[in-house]
This record gives structure tokens, sequence and C-alpha cells, in this order.
């Protein structure tokens, strides 16, 4: 349902988060952008309350991480569906953050 598009790279020192997020909904799919939104702030609001899977590994390795999420079901899920997911992927990006040496790394996850 959620696919993730990320990046690893070492953290400058200026950064005041050691994670950047962008959130996808295409346009193809939801055409009205009230729908987009809803499906948009659902995911920010899991993405809120489940950083901390994620950003003590990332800090502790001194790493930025950037990744955008991108919504990719025609129907609209609810919000318990979509924290499911998300927890899923911070948990993968957890493991991967783990593996990766400081250095620049790309790729793409998805379910």
């Amino acid at each position: 349902m959620l696919k993730c598009f990320y990046t690893f790279g070492v953290a400058p020192e200026w950064l005041q988060s050691p994670v950047s997020i962008a959130f996808a909904v295409p346009k193809h799919m939801f055409r009205r952008a009230h729908d987009r939104h809803r499906i948009r702030r659902r995911m920010r609001e899991a993405f809120r309350l489940n950083k901390e899977i994620l950003l003590p590994t990332v800090k502790s390795r001194q790493q930025h991480l950037v990744f955008l999420l991108k919504y990719q079901v025609r129907d609209e899920s609810d919000y318990l569906r979509i924290e499911k997911d998300l927890k899923g992927v911070l948990a993968r990006l957890e493991r991967l953050a783990r593996k990766e040496a400081p250095a620049e790394t790309a790729g793409t996850d998805s379910p």
C-alpha cells in the first residue's frame, strides 16, 4: 500500500533533524484534492506518532535519511491500515540504517 523511496547519507552538522520525509498521493488515483489531503494528513500523523522506531538508530549512526512515501492503493484506507503499513516501512528502514555505513546509498522499498 505504501511505496518507499529512500537515500542515506552523512548528516551535515547544521541539520536539525536526521530524517527528511515527503508524502505523495497521486492525482490520477484521487482526483479531488480534499481526498488526497486527507490521506496525506493520515500518513503524516502516523509518522509523527511512530517516528521513534527509526530516529534513535539514524541519530546514533550520524546518518541523514531522506525518504518519500507514496500511497499506492486506489481506495481510501482508514488510519489504522495506513499506520500498520507505515510501521512496517519504518521497521525495514531501521534495519537498513543499522546495516548501512555512513555513505551515500539509495534504494526503493515496497511491501
